[in-house]
């Protein structure tokens, strides 16, 4: 497959605009904004050849089987069993995520078999993305970004491929080292007489 630099770089940014999405949504926008996202990685070129050719074969049914027989009588108590390959992981987050853009299940029943959310329906989303998309989309980009970099390096081209905002350092980390700084800091200076 022929890889431009400038259609990567605007399937990067449809695709990063369509994560920030699901990444954003609630209970109420969850599955409209899941199937466009998936509806992107099935149809554009780059992406489905990640898909389909890239990213291997599982067999998603006797896995999810295999997890649901871990849930007990506990909320949450069920365990994903992820592979520890990364392309497998890949394609299986994917398989659940399609599993889900189908409406075989939603994100309150999954966080009920495999992880506790609290009672309300956004906070299921929310757990969701941070147990299984956030990953899968990191994880997805970088192979995406891997193999591009190494098809138009060998065509050539070298420039570089652009980070989204999400794929950097989360800006609550960065917030919460500031914050322990300043504390620390305020600490220092009690302790010394100086404040």
């Amino acid at each position: 497959m022929d890889w431009n630099q400038q259609e990567l770089n605007q399937v990067l940014s449809e695709y990063e605009a369509a994560a920030d999405d699901v990444l954003n949504s609630d209970h109420s926008s969850f599955d409209s904004n899941l199937k466009r996202f998936l509806h992107l990685l099935n149809t554009h070129p780059y992406l489905s050849y990640v898909n389909e050719v890239v990213l291997p074969d599982v067999d998603f049914s006797q896995w999810y089987e295999n997890a649901c027989k871990t849930v007990k009588s506990m909320v949450g108590s069920g365990t994903l069993d992820w592979p520890s390959d990364r392309k497998e992981n890949l394609s299986m987050q994917l398989a659940l995520l399609e599993h889900m853009a189908k409406g075989k299940e939603d994100p309150p029943n999954l966080c009920s078999k495999f992880m506790y959310a609290g009672k309300y329906l956004d906070d299921c989303v929310s757990k969701v993305n941070e147990q299984i998309t956030e990953s899968f989309i990191r994880d997805y980009r970088r192979v995406l970004e891997n193999i591009a970099e190494q098809a138009i390096a060998e065509g050539g081209n070298e420039q570089s491929v652009s980070k989204p905002h999400w794929y950097q350092r989360p800006l609550g980390i960065v917030v919460l080292g500031l914050i322990v700084t300043i504390v620390g800091g305020l600490a220092v200076l009690k302790l010394s007489g100086q404040w």
